[in-house]
């Protein structure tokens, strides 16, 4: 990386900690990750991979899951710059099966590309094939220990995720964040039906430090959005719950 590079890496990384993720990103400071183990899946231009490397010490473990070829080089390099050794990138996608999928983009480096199949006819957006994983399946692989926080931002293929890692969810019962494209959409019930039934809570993250309870989803509107667009979702289990 040249000293542009590193430049723009670090303005992006204050920029989300302090405006565009202000909320998010204050919340993960007060979780206790310390030596713990941390999956990010979409980690995209490496933000949270920093804040999570930070987070954990170099006795914790950062899984980077990133299926665009040139922004998991990009992490590499990041990683390797500030010589990030408790990060491993996997070059894969991850959904509900493992394979292959199309992913749409309307560019190299997009933050809004995604595996869901209505987005790969859009005019101008092009399509590059991947491998996608698993969590489930790569949990049993690799012998995961101590998951304590699980990040998932795949543009509307979140639900999916969660499906294909249920398993490994119900195990390590880690703390889930998750964005959503839209509040009120059969996707976004999904996700939080699922994991309510397995005993999680949750509330809403929204712009300015509020977290009301997830059963408000709909009420409260978004300073930045009103009552569209994007949310982050953040899940805690909670004793006691159902768990499936």
């Amino acid at each position: 990386m040249n000293l542009i590079d590193k430049i723009h890496f670090f303005h992006r990384v204050y920029r989300y900690r302090y405006r565009t993720e202000k909320t998010q990103l204050n919340n993960l400071k007060y979780l206790d990750l310390d030596s713990q183990t941390v999956i990010d899946v979409g980690a995209n231009k490496g933000i949270y991979v920093y804040w999570l490397a930070k987070k954990v010490g170099l006795k914790g473990s950062v899984i980077a899951f990133e299926p665009q070829p040139e922004l998991i080089q990009e992490i590499r390099d990041i990683c390797r710059w500030q010589n990030f050794t408790q990060v491993t990138t996997v070059s894969k996608g991850v959904s509900s099966k493992e394979g292959y999928l199309n992913l749409s983009r309307r560019n190299v480096g997009d933050g809004s590309a995604t595996l869901e199949k209505k987005h790969h006819l859009i005019t101008n957006h092009q399509s590059i094939q991947v491998p996608v994983v698993t969590l489930d399946s790569f949990f049993c692989s690799n012998k995961l220990k101590n998951l304590k926080f699980l990040k998932i931002d795949t543009e509307g293929h979140e639900y999916d995720v969660i499906k294909g890692g249920l398993n490994m969810i119900k195990t390590f019962k880690p703390f889930v964040q998750v964005e959503v494209s839209c509040p009120s959409s059969g996707n976004t019930h999904a996700i939080i039906e699922i994991l309510k039934d397995i005993g999680y809570q949750g509330k809403v993250m929204l712009d300015g430090g509020q977290t009301p309870d997830i059963d408000y989803l709909n009420q409260i509107p978004s300073p930045k959005f009103g009552f569209k667009g994007h949310r982050d979702l953040f899940f805690y289990f909670l004793p006691g719950n159902k768990s499936g």
